[in-house]
């Protein structure tokens, strides 16, 4: 399905896919050799974010006593403050076919606010439920990073989610989500006649999501859906970089009938409008043209989510996305995704998933991208947990006009991490994930040749300590 609604997915498409520094802008970019170089080269940044679902995400129960700690009783809210701090290493900071690796130091605090859940609930009357239920905090993390060339990273996220009339017949949903992301790049990868004539480029940007949704519900809950709109906006700290700076209006739709018991059919439905910034600049405004068009996007599914017995679930949708741009391929496709779910215990999974979808891209405006990943995670003697993931990804894009070619990868990638909690507030955790993307694309710009594969590993070892 085509996440058309998220500002960092649609660069997170072609970032991780270029995983490569991109050479920085000049001081004053004013030839198209210049510019195409480091536009190419921010391929890469969205596609470690959008990936960011490795390394850098650690899957942790539902249970949120166990996520999050007890939390501290504010009236009627709960409060979950934490920090954690991790030493690690990383091959390739730069996702390069030469990669050069760096030792790294993170800190990670966060604030979480809630309105009441799980057992301070207990004794109230849980069958009448509040008129407000509330979910938000603010989290960050800084990385150092001790490679001279890698930048430092301050990445921050403040979230928020509110459900005014919960489990009524007719509620009210409003959600905010404000990011900051920032990746370690350089201008090591530029050729050494240049390194000292450009400067390194700042990839830094902010993405705004906003929305509301109006959410219904039958007497039983058999029938729920919701009918919503989402306003989201990406941009660059860096002016070189102001045209990818773009905004998106989302009309959302999703139905759900549950016609036996544990057993729904859904359905949903994504109407995007995607717009980039008018540039007076000659040389950005070509740039843009041939890379970042404005564009409409329509995605719809239907499927059915059940249990087939207390502890195997499964998820089969079909759907299909069809785009309209205003240069270059357009996607248009079957979509779906089914999925496999085995629970042995409340305090463990195994998940097997085919998903079929659509992203934004930079190259060629889309990609199609086939994925099959298997992950699991596991709770021993209620102070270990577990969890892994691994997979591959076939991504097929459309047509690039700046590099006349076509681009398809295939990427592997796998993760595990692991917490032990000593106490109820404290705990140790280890993460290491692997990315491969093995392709035979490669960027051509002028002279000057950079292969797009890459290979990356990183490890981390720390501490986490929260309430």
């Amino acid at each position: 399905m085509l996440p058309l609604n998220d500002g960092l997915s649609f660069f997170v498409s072609t970032l991780l896919l270029r995983g490569k520094q991109f050479p920085a802008p000049m001081e004053n970019p004013g030839t198209m050799c210049g510019l195409r170089h480091f536009s190419l080269r921010l391929t890469l940044f969205f596609v470690l974010v959008a990936t960011s679902s490795s390394v850098h995400a650690q899957s942790w129960l539902s249970d949120r006593k166990r996520a999050e700690g007890r939390g501290i009783r504010v009236g009627d809210l709960e409060l979950h403050p934490g920090v954690g701090v991790e030493a690690g290493y990383l091959t390739n900071p730069f996702y390069s076919d030469r990669p050069k690796g760096t030792a790294a130091f993170r800190v990670a605090p966060h604030l979480f606010l809630s309105t009441l859940r799980g057992e301070r609930l207990e004794g109230q009357n849980e069958n009448k439920p509040g008129w407000v239920d509330f979910t938000g905090g603010l989290s960050g993390s800084f990385q150092h990073f001790f490679q001279h060339a890698v930048r430092d990273a301050i990445n921050l996220e403040l979230s928020g989610d509110l459900i005014l009339g919960p489990e009524r017949p007719v509620s009210l949903r409003l959600t905010e989500n404000l990011r900051r992301s920032a990746l370690p790049f350089s201008d090591t990868n530029l050729p050494p006649e240049l390194r000292d004539t450009q400067r390194a480029a700042d990839y830094t940007n902010y993405y705004e999501s906003a929305g509301a949704q109006v959410l219904f519900r039958s007497a039983g809950g058999l029938l729920r859906g919701g009918i919503g709109y989402r306003f989201s906006y990406a941009w660059f700290d860096d002016p070189g970089f102001k045209f990818n700076n773009n905004l998106t209006h989302n009309a959302l739709l999703n139905l759900g009938w549950e016609f036996l018991p544990k057993t729904a059919l859904f359905y949903d439905a994504t109407l995007a409008h995607q717009s980039f910034v008018k540039l007076n600049d000659t040389g950005l405004r070509q740039i843009a043209l041939t890379r970042l068009v404005d564009n409409n996007v329509l995605t719809s599914r239907i499927g059915i989510n059940g249990a087939i017995t207390s502890r195997i679930r499964a998820t089969v949708a079909v759907g299909y996305t069809a785009g309209s741009y205003d240069v270059g391929d357009e996607p248009h496709g079957l979509i779906g995704t089914v999925e496999g779910r085995f629970t042995p215990s409340p305090i463990s999974e195994v998940a097997l998933t085919f998903d079929r979808g659509f992203l934004p891209s930079y190259q060629g405006n889309y990609q199609d991208r086939t994925r099959i990943y298997a992950r699991t995670r596991w709770l021993f003697v209620g102070a270990l947990l577990i969890a892994a993931r691994g997979g591959i990804e076939f991504l097929n894009f459309g047509y690039d006009p700046v590099q006349n070619a076509k681009r398809d990868d295939r990427r592997y990638f796998a993760d595990l991490s692991g917490e032990y909690r000593f106490v109820d507030w404290l705990a140790v955790t280890a993460q290491a994930g692997l990315l491969v993307d093995d392709t035979t694309f490669v960027y051509r710009i002028e002279n000057n040749s950079d292969p797009a594969k890459f290979t990356a590993l990183e490890l981390w070892l720390g501490v986490r300590a929260f309430l």
